[in-house]
């Protein structure tokens, strides 16, 4: 947004100069030989007198040319940003299927293990625990 918003400053002040160097362009061709000018950018007398002006115009062509560029550059970023944050969240997405699909296959095996033998599983675990609490020493 400040990028358009200097984009359009530079624009108007390019129109006012363009201006000013046409309405100082046809009075200097009318202008006393030798007289001092007016411009007070430059330095020089008679009908050389706008070229700081010019060069001004110069430099605001060079600084609308940097914020088209700039601005070029921002939305190529946007677009490849866009792009990063839809390739993350169908990535998050699949993940989450995955993690459901686990999740579920998990389920079956922990649930067949229980109720096909899950007591005897519960059995070994409990002598094994008091086996090892038996002893007295432990490693």
């Amino acid at each position: 947004m400040l990028l358009e918003h200097l984009e359009c400053l530079v624009a108007q002040h390019e129109r006012s100069l363009r201006m000013t160097v046409v309405k100082r362009h046809t009075g200097s061709t009318t202008s006393i030989p030798g007289a001092i000018s007016e411009d007070y950018n430059s330095c020089t007398s008679g009908t050389g007198g706008s070229s700081g002006i010019s060069s001004e115009v110069e430099v605001l062509k060079a600084l609308k040319s940097l914020f088209e560029h700039h601005k070029a550059l921002d939305e190529k970023v946007r677009e490849r940003l866009k792009t990063a944050v839809n390739k993350a969240s169908q990535l998050e997405q699949e993940l989450s299927e995955l993690r459901a699909a686990d999740g579920d296959k998990l389920k079956a095996s922990f649930s067949a293990a229980v109720g096909g033998g899950g007591s005897a599983s519960k059995r070994s675990i409990a002598t094994s625990t008091d086996t090892f609490g038996g002893q007295g020493n432990v490693p």
